[in-house]
């Protein structure tokens, strides 16, 4: 069976409805949220009544909101090891997530191994918010990671087991780290291990899965950092109704960071809650 598997806290259904819409639109699954809160906001509760299964699982801390950045990776590792190694499960983030075709269609027809990370297309020496991330919490990788493409933690694609080792060694090396997104150098740090590696397949913007905005979107970033020049592959741009890689033409199954672009989170959000 297919999972797709998104964790939110402190956030109410408005601010995941492209997340939901989307992917009830081009997602064949079994859509799964994890709640983090105390208690479930009445507005994610309709969700039931779309076939969208609700897991409580609140965090420890209510006060710290990074907490969530580091247990939703426990909570997600819990519900995989209730699966089976057929199924096929996508974690993603929530709140800056749609979809626009299937990617568990995408997976059948495209994965060499058991699971698909995703890049942002650009090293870790000229994209400054990673680089800084690397440098707080792993210094002592800074070096072996310059010239490494950044490998987005947003995106988790594959069959369950393999999952819960990165899950688990990304849980353990962030719960007690204060960054915002300590995840994301975790998983980078991990990805030098040949352990882990061997079964992981490394996607890029021109393999059609998924495409980050924050760095190749159209953004002032994009400019004001110099991405326009560091970046290796497709950058995706509107056509109608759809985010697509301007090389290719191709629609992208995922669109991830899309409101990092004003004009394109202003038209989904309008898209998906009228």
């Amino acid at each position: 069976m297919n999972y797709l598997i998104g964790s939110i806290k402190h956030c109410d259904k408005l601010r995941i409805n492209s997340w939901i819409q989307s992917a009830l639109k081009y997602c064949d699954c079994k859509i799964v949220l994890l709640v983090l809160d105390q208690e479930i906001p009445n507005s994610l509760l309709e969700l039931e009544t779309l076939g969208i299964k609700l897991i409580h699982s609140p965090t420890k801390d209510e006060i710290d909101t990074n907490i969530c950045k580091w247990e939703r990776h426990f909570k997600a590792r819990e519900f995989l090891k209730t699966l089976t190694q057929e199924d096929i499960v996508l974690l993603t983030d929530t709140v800056d997530v749609i979809f626009q075709k299937d990617p568990f269609e995408w997976f059948l027809k495209n994965a060499t191994k058991d699971v698909i990370l995703t890049s942002e297309g650009i090293e870790h020496k000229d994209e400054p918010w990673n680089r800084k991330a690397i440098e707080i919490d792993h210094t002592e990788f800074c070096k072996e990671l310059e010239n490494k493409e950044v490998i987005n933690s947003g995106i988790i694609f594959g069959r369950p087991h393999p999952i819960t080792n990165i899950l688990l060694h990304m849980y353990v090396a962030t719960r007690k780290q204060n960054l915002e997104s300590a995840d994301q150098p975790a998983l980078n740090v991990a990805l030098l291990s040949t352990f882990l590696t061997d079964n992981i397949q490394i996607v890029n913007s021109d393999n059609g899965l998924a495409v980050h905005c924050g760095v190749a979107g159209p953004s002032g970033v994009f400019y004001e950092w110099g991405f326009a020049d560091k970046y290796k592959y497709g950058v995706p741009i509107k056509e109608g109704t759809k985010i697509v890689n301007k090389k290719t033409k191709e629609t992208f199954c995922i669109v991830h960071q899309y409101n990092r672009v004003q004009e394109w989170g202003a038209f989904f959000t309008e898209l998906y809650n009228n």
